[in-house]
């Protein structure tokens, strides 16, 4: 069983805020992970399937102040990690 959403990040001060966001309307909100630095948001955004070019041009868009917004298909066992 898998689900779509999608995962939106804000650069906060030195820390990244990360938020998914189903496309379910029915489905429960998420509260937002923190990724205390680059590694770490890097990390776990190819955890939850993002490929490699599409975390660079996030990270691109993040140090120019602008938040990032990935489209996102998760499997039911990749659903509860940034909760």
């Amino acid at each position: 069983m898998t689900e779509t959403g999608m995962l939106s990040v804000v650069r906060r001060g030195h820390t990244y805020q990360v938020r998914y966001a189903s496309s379910d309307p029915y489905s429960l909100d998420r509260p937002a992970y923190l990724c205390p630095d680059e590694g770490t948001l890097g990390a776990l955004l190819l955890q939850w399937g993002i490929d490699a070019w599409s975390i660079h041009q996030a990270v691109t868009e993040l140090r120019q102040g602008r938040i990032a917004v990935l489209p996102m298909v998760s499997a039911q066992a990749q659903r509860g990690v940034p909760a």
